[in-house]
């Protein structure tokens, strides 16, 4: 968990840092298998990790993009043969968001 972050896509990652506490991670765009929204949060998911992004302006746009620039990311991987991770591993917490288990202040959630 960390507050106060920033998340971008930066070449073909996704770049999300955390100001307190401070941490940068890096997570290869063909490695997310799930983007949705509600309200103004984004979830985004993969087999090895869930991030809940909170206070998102225009989430549905930003879901959109990003869930363009994930599949712009795929065609190249698939083209060589690689098989994506979501083939290989199975996936850990594919619950459904549930929204009062969130904390409004929080704006990341890692697990």
């Amino acid at each position: 968990m960390a507050i106060k972050g920033e998340a971008r896509v930066q070449y073909s990652s996704l770049v999300i840092e955390g100001k307190y506490p401070k941490f940068e991670m890096r997570i290869p765009l063909v490695k997310i298998g799930y983007i949705e929204s509600e309200g103004d949060i984004l979830d985004v998911r993969g087999c090895e990790f869930r991030i809940l992004l909170f206070g998102i302006e225009n989430a549905a746009s930003i879901r959109d993009w990003l869930r363009f620039l994930v599949v712009r990311q795929r065609v190249p991987h698939s083209l060589i043969g690689l098989p994506f991770e979501w083939q290989v591993q199975p996936v850990q917490d594919d619950k459904r968001l549930n929204l009062h288990m969130c904390h409004p202040l929080n704006c990341f959630k890692l697990w």
